[in-house]
């Protein structure tokens, strides 16, 4: 039963980070940075766009990265 718990857990945490990184997105002033809404082929794999966006240069891509996981079912796990 506790693997049930965790998942749910895990889950929870997941919602509550897309919502600040929502709240982060919101609060930017200026032009926002674009949130791809199609997932294209090449970009199913979501650490390979992880790679790409550098957010050792700038963290705010951080946020545009969770923010464009929304519509992947397992990106919680």
């Amino acid at each position: 039963m506790r693997y049930g718990w965790d998942c749910l857990w895990y889950a929870v945490q997941w919602k509550c980070h897309q919502a600040l990184c929502q709240f982060l997105y919101d609060q930017q002033e200026g032009e926002k940075v674009l949130i791809p809404t199609k997932i294209r082929p090449e970009d199913t794999h979501p650490l390979k766009v992880f790679e790409k966006t550098c957010v050792e240069i700038n963290v705010y891509r951080w946020v545009v990265f969770v923010l464009w996981l929304k519509p992947h079912p397992s990106a919680w796990r």
